[in-house]
């Protein structure tokens, strides 16, 4: 701040008493200075360029008032100096910014790929030490139905890290931009029948009853990817949500089908609808036992279904439970229609 301040004094008070030849390098020397600090100053630009403006709108107005030698040619040079470091200093703050929002991005980036893998670390130990558990107990008991029970535990607890890993392998393929959705005809019918029969036993387990809607309706989506993205909505209801009962069904929409997921669990509490489709966001904001995943189900569902011209979201008032669904093109009512 002084030394703009030292500048200035030089230019009013000095630079009209001296000289042809210290006119001219005083000029010179401040329109250089000003030049010099555009490029190499530390101050922010926003700070920076008020002041150059007034210096050398100071340098123009001297030059002007007091009729230096060449002044007419000097002052329009002087102009179009001022102008030119001015869209020079715009230019490095636009620049400046654009750095900054890149190097918020790469350390977000970082932080959400540190936390990722914690959580991996952390989450897929659980079920794996669940499964060492009951083999144990299976392999050291007489009885043959607590046997049973643990190995259907061992395979319960195997299912979900299969899962886990899944989400796990899908979350880093989509940042990676390696997932191509191969769209064809699929009948929505035999995916939920897979998913029934796939989380069955997780529901058994936690002493829920998953319902299927029958549905004849067709949708052109990549059948493993639309799987797995309605097969994340169910996951979250029968780990997050401490229902009795979930429910798959869908209803058309015009030319778009919605694919529910329903539970009387719960629901999402205060959650912002928005917030639980981020990473590492869990859908349930109530009190409750903890459950296992990464959090990043509903965030991996919406991401695979946007690739596909499709959606997920959440019915934020649902009076009891959560509503979770999924919106997708639909082709025909039945496949006999395509």
């Amino acid at each position: 701040m002084w030394t703009w301040a030292g500048v200035l004094g030089v230019v009013w008070l000095l630079l009209p008493h001296g000289t042809v030849e210290l006119q001219l390098v005083t000029l010179l020397f401040v329109a250089c200075y000003a030049g010099t600090t555009v490029l190499s100053s530390a101050d922010a630009p926003a700070t920076l360029v008020p002041r150059i403006l007034l210096v050398l709108g100071s340098l123009i107005t001297v030059t002007i008032t007091e009729q230096l030698p060449y002044w007419p040619a000097v002052a329009g040079f002087l102009a179009l100096f001022a102008l030119s470091l001015y869209a020079l200093a715009r230019l490095i703050q636009r620049n400046l910014a654009s750095l900054a929002d890149a190097r918020a991005n790469a350390e977000w980036a970082l932080a959400s790929r540190t936390q990722f893998l914690a959580a991996a670390s952390h989450d897929l130990g659980q079920p794996l030490h669940s499964a060492r558990l009951f083999l144990d107990q299976s392999v050291r008991s007489t009885d043959a139905q607590v046997r049973a029970r643990s190995l259907e535990r061992v395979g319960t607890a195997l299912a979900a890290m299969e899962r886990m890993l899944h989400s796990m392998l899908d979350h880093l393929r989509l940042d990676a931009g390696a997932i191509q959705p191969r769209v064809s005809v699929v009948e929505v019918n035999d995916v939920i029948a897979t998913l029934v029969a796939q989380f069955e036993p997780v529901a058994r387990l936690a002493s829920i009853r998953l319902h299927a809607v029958p549905t004849r309706s067709v949708v052109a989506v990549d059948r493993q990817l639309f799987e797995r993205a309605v097969g994340n909505l169910v996951d979250n209801a029968l780990r997050h949500s401490g229902a009795s009962r979930v429910l798959i069904g869908l209803r058309r929409r015009g030319d778009q089908a919605r694919i529910w997921v329903i539970d009387d669990g719960r629901g999402i509490g205060g959650a912002d609808p928005g917030q639980l489709f981020q990473i590492f966001e869990q859908a349930s904001a109530q009190p409750g036992p903890p459950s296992q995943g990464f959090g990043i189900g509903l965030a991996s569902a919406r991401r695979i279904m946007r690739l596909m011209g499709g959606n997920a979201g959440v019915q934020p008032d649902v009076r009891r439970g959560a509503a979770f669904f999924i919106d997708v093109p639909c082709v025909a009512r039945t496949i006999e229609d395509v």
